[in-house]
């Protein structure tokens, strides 16, 4: 939850893309240095850490020794 210094900014970055022609919120106006979401292509990858997968590891391994024992 953002606090009231975050909210501020927020509104007032939404603000600047309403058009004040328009009585309702309906219509934007890109601001100049703005960019539309659906033009924007995002990608994130999360590398795991060596300590992880090194875990991971060691748990895949010693549940496929311990289960043809049982």
């Amino acid at each position: 939850m953002p606090n009231a210094e975050e909210q501020k900014v927020i509104h007032n970055a939404f603000l600047q893309t309403v058009d004040v022609r328009d009585p309702t919120i309906h219509k934007r106006v890109l601001p100049s240095d703005g960019m539309w979401m659906d033009e924007v292509t995002y990608s994130s990858i999360i590398f795991g850490q060596p300590e992880v997968i090194i875990q991971v590891k060691d748990i895949i391994s010693w549940l496929l020794y311990w289960r043809p024992v049982e």
